[in-house]
């Protein structure tokens, strides 16, 4: 079987968990690290194919199909490392291990777990936690780093001050190997795959101790110098500390640039210990100064960001080293007389002789002087050692330096199992083993480079921060809008969005998710691909949630940069199928479905409207079309509340804020559209504008004030969800829900994004529900900041996709036993009610106001009807929405 035969057999053994996709393979070929460009020509990072196994058998036969047409496989977890372990060296096959999650077991009288590979140690931790235990340790990289990678990459975390390293904590590994047999590594085996990057296998189960969740406490103390910290940190960790952190004073005021803390710009360690007392007389011994609890409790929920500064940079140089506890201060006088303040890291106590200094220089691989800057990191590994520490990890960089991390017998054990079972050498090659114990390494021009750079590396570090002083200003490479390209350089790479995108999750390719697109930009920028429908598309493919914004370590803003581009977009040539139909619609009737008059109608006798004055009620074309209880009932409660508003939505079928417009990058049509709501607005003299529409509330409060600036209009409005008002009238007891009839039943509710991540808006709905009688509330599993997106904003993309995401949604609120699942948003309505019928579930959706209006006597519309026909009209007019590249 040749390459293109295993291929084409892995297409047809997996079918659409096969591909081939260029932008796809692109994004598959990095990790955290930034290699300069002209290092990585000595290597082919682009797969040929990236495939997702969902069973051990699949893995077996992939490794089978493999072996048979010698092509390389490179496993991979979530590539939440910089070491090159999960990037190819010689093209061929990434395996992609994110479909086989899960917490296998747990032997509460062992004290064992057994977990999937792709798993995220932050997921098995909160999973152990619940039945009362929890992980020995963690990496700072949790929330997306696999119990998978880690075996295969090594190391220790938090927690590591007890723990030690995860081997410490393996009981046994599971693989399968290059001649796709599986194996179960046990005892001194485990070394054959413990942090040996899949060379030996690829990992598919993982059993490790795990601890009782006992209580533990934060403490955190400030010192005036090295010493003392060091000195701190030893007899904290004497005293059973679980973990000892220790930050210099250049990583502090690094932390607090990026976040605003106001933390002491001193040596600050922070332990993590069932005896606190015991902590407080050794600090005050080393003449240190207790943080308080409350920083103490700041710093340890900044415990996974360590990467804040990186957006300063915006590129950074990784250093990982280890360094004995007790030179510390030696290391760190060095690190300051040769980088000032350029090198950045915080060390982790690790058992009770070593340090683990993960840390990093800022740079910016725009810069001619990148490539003479990498060598800085050499300079540090040599420091290191000198000091009788070592490099962190190999991986595929740092191969020489791999018999200093697990000793020359352990590597020739580990290539003499791999020759016997991998003759093909399909196993990652061109990792871990050095050109001495691997001839035919695709890596070994890397290695010889960098053992030649690292015989000058102090002139490289010296020319490096000559050469920096010469070139500070860096020209944008692109003329991409917005922060686009900063922030595509400012990605961290850490990959914590992946498990938040409402993209990612129903079709989990690395593409998809967040960090796939800013490195995809990056790429671009740097020429290296172009700027096509392909990869437009998966730039268009974002439904505005906000889910990743909320977890960035360097706090891009996804949402407002895409929805930017959107012009940039169209005037580049590319289109959006649907919005381009939408947008006739929009402006031939005024509304998003093209509805007229008639079927716009949503008013009842009793409601009562001003014709001009402060307060305005703007509908929203969803609104008046499907959810008309949602226009109704708010209007009847301002009502009984004593308001009588002006009716903005009394225009006939002229009531479009404008979203789908700017959405599809109609910057003209969108700009006359704000233009004439703004003057119908001031002309009715309106100074706050109600609507129960996040789209609309997202797009007046945005987008509005620019264009009104623009062309010299007055705008001193305000905009605000009716349900913010609501709230605010019963808390003032203008509107006394108190009065009404008791509805006796359970709800939950579903935070929309546009109201909730956008704008803040959590309590207030809840309050609200809860001043009904009778009303039995409980917040779903994810709730708030952390509430599921509803995906409908996908089908202008993906429609395929938008039933993953809503079945996701509604299925919790069974898990509380809800009778229905309010909403605060048409499009979350219509999304919600339809994945209700289609999941089968006991909760269905009712309008956040429903309860309220009915509880106070009035008619309620039953918009289930609407709901259901509507949506299906959405799923005919978007069937084939896409990006489209205009003719």
């Amino acid at each position: 079987m040749d390459h293109q035969a295993t291929l084409e057999a892995l297409q047809s053994e997996l079918g659409d968990r096969a591909s081939t996709v260029d932008v796809r393979r692109v994004v598959y070929s990095h990790d955290m690290g930034t290699l300069p460009d002209v290092v990585k020509k000595f290597i082919r990072t682009l797969p040929d194919m990236v495939v997702q196994p969902e069973t051990v058998e699949e893995v077996q036969q992939i490794a089978r199909l493999a072996r048979d047409g010698g092509v390389p496989l490179t496993p991979r977890g979530s590539a939440s490392a910089g070491y090159g372990g999960a990037v190819p060296a010689a093209g061929g096959i990434v395996v992609d291990m994110y479909r086989m999650r899960g917490l296998v077991s747990v032997d509460a009288e062992a004290g064992t777990a057994t977990a999937l590979p792709a798993t995220t140690l932050q997921d098995i931790d909160e999973a152990l936690r619940a039945q009362g235990f929890r992980m020995p340790l963690m990496p700072t990289s949790a929330p997306s780093a696999t119990i998978g990678g880690f075996v295969g990459q090594g190391g220790a975390g938090i927690g590591s001050a007890a723990a030690g390293t995860l081997a410490d904590n393996l009981v046994s590994v599971t693989a399968v190997l290059g001649d796709g047999s599986l194996r179960t590594f046990e005892g001194d085996e485990v070394a054959l795959v413990y942090g040996m990057e899949g060379i030996t296998g690829i990992v598919t189960a993982v059993t490790f101790r795990m601890l009782s969740a006992g209580e533990e406490t934060v403490a955190a103390f400030s010192f005036a110098d090295a010493a003392a910290a060091q000195a701190f940190a030893r007899a904290a960790q004497r005293a059973g500390a679980w973990h000892v952190n220790i930050q210099p004073p250049n990583y502090v005021a690094l932390m607090n640039r990026a976040t605003g803390a106001a933390l002491p710009e001193n040596w600050i360690v922070l332990a993590v210990t069932a005896d606190v007392d015991g902590l407080g007389a050794a600090a005050a011994a080393a003449h240190g100064t207790d943080l308080g609890a409350g920083a103490a409790a700041a710093l340890w929920a900044e415990r996974y960001y360590p990467l804040r500064g990186k957006k300063f940079g915006p590129s950074i140089i990784p250093v990982d080293v280890l360094v004995p506890q007790d030179k510390l201060v030696a290391f760190n006088e060095t690190m300051v007389k040769k980088y000032e303040d350029s090198f950045v890291y915080e060390a982790t106590v690790m058992g009770d002789t070593m340090l683990a200094l993960i840390g990093f220089i800022l740079a910016d691989e725009r810069k001619d002087d990148f490539t003479m800057a990498f060598a800085n990191s050499l300079v540090i590994s040599e420091v290191a050692k000198k000091l009788g520490g070592r490099a962190y990890a190999s991986g595929m960089y740092l191969t020489a330096e791999s018999e200093d991390i697990f000793g020359l017998d352990t590597l020739k054990r580990v290539a003499s199992f791999k020759a016997e079972t991998d003759p093909a050498g399909i196993m990652n090659p061109g990792k871990v083993l050095p050109p001495s114990l691997d001839g035919k390494s695709p890596a070994k021009l890397i290695a010889r480079a960098i053992g030649s750079a690292r015989g000058v590396a102090g002139i490289g570090a010296a020319l490096g921060r000559v050469l920096g002083g010469r070139n500070n200003e860096v020209k944008p490479l692109t003329d991409l809008p917005n922060h686009m390209e900063e922030s595509a350089f400012a990605c961290a790479e850490c990959g914590f969005c992946r498990s938040k995108c409402t993209v990612f999750l129903p079709d989990p390719w690395e593409d998809n998710s967040p960090r796939g697109k800013w490195y995809l930009i990056k790429e671009y920028a740097k020429g290296h691909i172009p700027f096509d429908v392909s990869m437009v598309h998966k730039l268009n493919i974002c439904t505005t949630c906000k889910r990743c914004e909320q977890t960035c370590e360097v706090s891009l803003k996804m949402a407002d940069e895409y929805l930017g581009a959107k012009p940039y977009f169209k005037q580049k040539g590319f289109s959006n199928a649907g919005l381009a139909a939408l947008r006739g619609n929009v402006l031939g009737t005024g509304n998003f479905w093209g509805s007229d008059v008639e079927a716009l109608s949503w008013h009842t006798d009793d409601m009562r409207f001003s014709d001009t004055g402060e307060i305005g009620f703007w509908p929203g074309c969803w609104t008046q079309t499907i959810s008309k209880n949602a226009a109704q009932n708010a209007v009847h409660l301002l009502n009984a509340a004593g308001i009588e508003p002006v009716d903005l939505g009394d225009n006939g079928s002229d009531i479009c804020c404008g979203f789908y417009l700017f959405l599809g990058g109609y910057a003209e049509d969108f700009e006359a559209r704000v233009v004439e709501n703004i003057k119908r607005m001031n002309a009715a003299g309106v100074k706050q504008v109600i609507t129960p529409c996040p789209a609309c509330l997202a797009t007046f409060a945005e987008l509005y004030g620019g264009i009104a600036e623009a062309h010299g209009l007055p705008f001193d409005i305000e905009f605000v969800h009716s349900v913010v008002v609501l709230n605010e009238l019963v808390e003032s007891g203008t509107l006394d829900l108190g009065a009404g009839e008791p509805v006796d039943v359970k709800v939950t509710y579903h935070d929309p994004c546009h109201l909730g991540r956008w704008f803040n808006v959590y309590e207030e709905p809840r309050n609200f529900i809860r001043a009904v009688p009778g009303v039995d509330y409980e917040d779903m599993r994810h709730n708030r900041q952390d509430s599921l997106c509803c995906g409908l904003v996908n089908a202008f993309y993906e429609i395929g996709s938008v039933p993953t995401s809503g079945v996701a949604r509604v299925s919790e609120a069974d898990e509380v036993g809800a009778d229905y699942i309010l909403t605060a948003c048409a499009g979350c309505g219509v999304q919600v009610n339809n994945m209700c019928v289609a999941a089968q579930t006991h909760a269905r959706q009712m309008d956040i106001t429903d309860l309220a209006a009915k509880s106070l006597g009035f008619e309620v519309y039953d918009s289930n009807e609407a709901a259901q026909a509507y949506f299906a009209a959405a799923v005919d007019l978007l069937s084939t929405s896409t990006t489209i590249q205009d003719q």
